[in-house]
């Protein structure tokens, strides 16, 4: 540790992040008047060169056809560099774009923070060429404080045969150190190899270790982003945010606070809501969350780490390659063109490694050092450090002692398994009957969860209702654990491109060249550009159809893409985004249209099971927005018509059910019954409305399907407001049971395409067939 008093006030202390945490709070106990500042070698070369934001990196990404990934890797590569072959060539050009957009972040008073400072090194090698550079440049002589050993301990090595035998001795012996009484507070895991995280992390939840694992979790593995994610699938960003604030009552790593800054980068690129998904992604990928912090825990640490002699550290997999890590010349820059950069070649980074290595083993006096000879396929080399430092080897002998059940039940069955399938005997076989293990006895089958979200607020939209309806298991999968992925598929994409241009039809004239630029923005393939371009000239047609039917309708008070939030009760929320709703703000009166790019039909008999309750849940969200408006219609609207379709007379008419009433289908249709065709005969059907048409004496012509009495049409809304009641009590009480629905004769079925199949257990018992048939006469709209 620095000794403080011999430090000067006024002055810097160039250490890396994690030392620099533990000077802090040294010199807040001890030294509160010294004016001293922290900055690690990173902060260095932001300051003296620059540092940038994700406009940077969607810059790069989008202008030289990067990937994201390498795009960062780029920026972070670009300092202090000068063009001595194409490739760097080439970077410099791309620096001095970025320059001239002002795309990085220059700070030009950052030398001055020098000026009449002395400068301390502490944690960094005087070999380090980069930091040597930097000093060079900020013109600036510092002193490098070296950690002084006050003891150099002699050490011993542990060698086992699998990774399991290995960590059983950590298992122990951190038992046995407990039962002697240090905290866990004072052990340490140094870090390990990749291949050790799993199993130690199962090892010490069967043994009821506190673990802060230093990796964490990233945003983008959080149940709470996932759901935001899904949010977002019918919200914008910042309704989507709103909403999740609302249903996310336990949030202990921060995960809203995370998401909000990554939001705000998001927010202020003038691009695309697709391609903010992308970035999104990716920011969440690369974004650690903080770790759960326990009064009590075992830590991971490096040789950075200042210990004392109460202190007890475990070094796992001290193998050849591991132990130090072997630096190789595979970096962005070759080690022949970090000569000419200033920047420290493999070879350098490897002396480093071993040097700062060798000192934390020398002067660590607990220290425990194992590895294991082969894993799967794999096998291990002891690291050469072993002999240069004079490790010596100690055989480990285990006890008969365990310290937890469930875990050396499980290692039983382990060694049961092996002597069944490969005669494999094993002396701890026998620790317990197969009957007390309940060996061979399983059941794979979902229970479902006790009181799941009884006092928690949740929120839920048609499509969450829908998802539970058609199979609860696959509803807790995608909602509850969010384990879905979110992704975009042609269908998604083309309807969120309708959906856009229909809006903005109502703001401005529309030039389809707008959007045919879009279209090679959002969609990835040439073959998906081909078909979204040959398809968007529709939508020209869907305006000009909608346009005349505003003129010929008493509803022309439009309003599109209406959020409405309704509360079910205190703890339950339901939500949807309309597309179009017509008032006829005179006779108190309003219809609701839905847009569809597939082949989508609305069937009313499937609203007891339901499903498909897209039009009533909307028509009951907009009864309770305006309760004095007398719904009388709702529809679909197909915008996007194959080849046959394009040819029907009635093409992107709306079609759904319509209250069987002359003069309320009068104010939909004005135009009902007074236009003529070229023959000079009255046309009978009406243009904006399927399956409405008049009789020979101008009567209505009965349709029992989609011309329905104002009690029918109540008792549709009331029905769905039951099923929305049955599927929040289902949810509530935890009922996540694998049942699919299945409609008899539809060739489509939720299991058809389930993301999820992996993982059921479906049995032809488990499915729900429905004949619908068999209920009443064929109603499919």
């Amino acid at each position: 540790m620095i000794d403080f008093n011999s430090i000067n006030t006024h002055s810097i202390i160039i250490c890396p992040n994690n030392i620099k945490e533990t000077l802090i709070k040294e010199k807040s106990k001890f030294y509160v008047d010294k004016d001293i500042k922290f900055l690690s070698k990173q902060e260095l070369i932001n300051g003296a060169y620059h540092s940038y934001d994700i406009n940077a990196v969607y810059y790069v990404s989008k202008k030289y056809n990067y990937s994201l990934d390498l795009a960062e890797e780029v920026l972070n590569n670009i300092y202090d560099i000068s063009p001595i072959n194409n490739k760097l060539s080439e970077l410099v050009d791309i620096y001095k774009d970025l320059l001239d957009n002002k795309l990085l972040k220059l700070n030009k008073y950052f030398k001055y923070l020098f000026e009449n400072k002395k400068i301390y090194v502490y944690g960094y090698d005087e070999l380090d060429v980069e930091l040597k550079r930097l000093f060079d440049i900020l013109n600036v002589v510092p002193k490098y404080i070296k950690f002084e050993n006050k003891n150099i301990y002699n050490h011993s090595y542990y060698s086992f045969n699998t990774i399991e035998e290995e960590i059983n001795f950590l298992i122990n012996e951190i038992c046995k150190l407990k039962l002697k009484g240090v905290s866990l507070n004072d052990i340490y895991i140094y870090n390990y190899p990749s291949e050790y995280s799993l199993i130690l992390k199962k090892a010490f939840y069967f043994h009821d270790i506190s673990f802060e694992d230093e990796s964490g979790i990233y945003l983008y593995e959080s149940p709470v982003y996932k759901r935001y994610v899904i949010l977002l699938s019918e919200y914008s960003f910042d309704q989507a945010y709103e909403l999740l604030k609302e249903e996310t009552s336990f949030d202990p790593l921060d995960v809203l606070n995370t998401l909000v800054t990554i939001i705000v980068e998001i927010n202020e690129l003038k691009i695309s809501k697709e391609e903010k998904l992308v970035l999104l992604e990716y920011l969440a990928k690369h974004k650690q969350l903080k770790n759960i912090e326990y009064k009590e825990s075992i830590k991971v640490c490096n040789h950075n780490k200042q210990l004392n002699d109460d202190n007890y550290v475990f070094m796992l997999g001290f193998t050849l390659g591991n132990y130090p890590v072997i630096h190789k010349d595979k970096e962005f820059y070759l080690d022949s063109e970090k000569e000419h950069l200033y920047r420290n070649t493999s070879k350098i980074k490897n002396i480093i490694e071993e040097k700062k290595l060798s000192n934390f083993i020398n002067s660590t006096k607990n220290l425990y050092i194992s590895f294991n000879k082969k894993f799967g396929k794999t096998v291990y080399y002891p690291s050469l450090l072993i002999d240069k430092l004079n490790i010596k080897k100690e055989e480990y002998k285990f006890s008969n002692t365990r310290y937890s059940q469930s875990y050396a039940e499980i290692e039983t069955a382990k060694y049961i398994d092996l002597n069944r399938l490969y005669g494999v005997k094993n002396k701890w076989m026998n620790s317990y009957s197969e009957k007390e293990l309940g060996y061979g006895i399983y059941d794979n089958k979902f229970k479902g969860l006790t009181n799941y979200y009884n006092n928690d607020v949740i929120s839920l939209s048609y499509s969450s209702i829908n998802e539970y309806n058609k199979c609860p298991f696959q509803y807790y999968v995608k909602r509850i654990l969010n384990a879905g992925e979110f992704t975009n598929s042609f269908n998604t994409l083309l309807g969120s491109l309708y959906h856009k241009v229909l809006e903005d039809a109502n703001n401005k004239e529309i030039d389809l060249i707008e959007y045919e630029k879009l279209i090679d923005e959002i969609f990835e393939t040439e073959k998906e550009r081909f078909f979204a371009k040959k398809l968007l000239p529709q939508v020209i047609d869907v305006i000009k159809k909608n346009n005349e039917f505003k003129e010929n309708t008493l509803h022309s008070n439009e309003q599109v893409e209406i959020e409405i939030n309704v509360d079910i009760d205190s703890l339950t929320k339901l939500y949807g985004r309309i597309d179009k709703v017509m008032f006829d703000d005179i006779a108190k009166s309003l219809i609701v249209i839905d847009f569809k790019t597939g082949d989508f039909k609305f069937n009313k008999k499937k609203i007891q099971y339901g499903v498909e309750m897209q039009l009533p849940i909307y028509a009951y969200l907009l009864k309770e927005q305006y309760p004095d408006y007398q719904n009388i219609g709702m529809y679909i609207q197909n915008i996007c018509l194959d080849k046959e379709e394009l040819e029907s007379f009635d093409k992107y008419s709306l079609d759904g059910i319509t209250i069987n009433d002359i003069n309320r289908i009068k104010t939909i249709d004005a135009s009902l019954g007074t236009l003529y065709d070229d023959n000079d005969e009255l046309i009978k059907n009406s243009l904006y409305l399927k399956h409405v048409k008049l009789n020979k004496d101008n009567t209505l012509a009965v349709s029992k399907n989609y011309l329905i009495d104002s009690d029918t049409f109540n008792d549709l809304i009331t029905t769905a407001k039951e099923q929305i009641l049955k599927t929040i009590e289902n949810i509530r009480q935890g009922n996540f049971a694998i049942s699919p629905i299945v409609f008899k004769n539809e060739r489509k079925n939720v299991c058809d395409y389930c993301e999820f199949s992996d993982i059921c257990v479906k049995t032809f018992n488990d499915v729900r067939y429905i004949n619908l048939s068999e209920t009443e006469d064929e109603d499919e709209i």
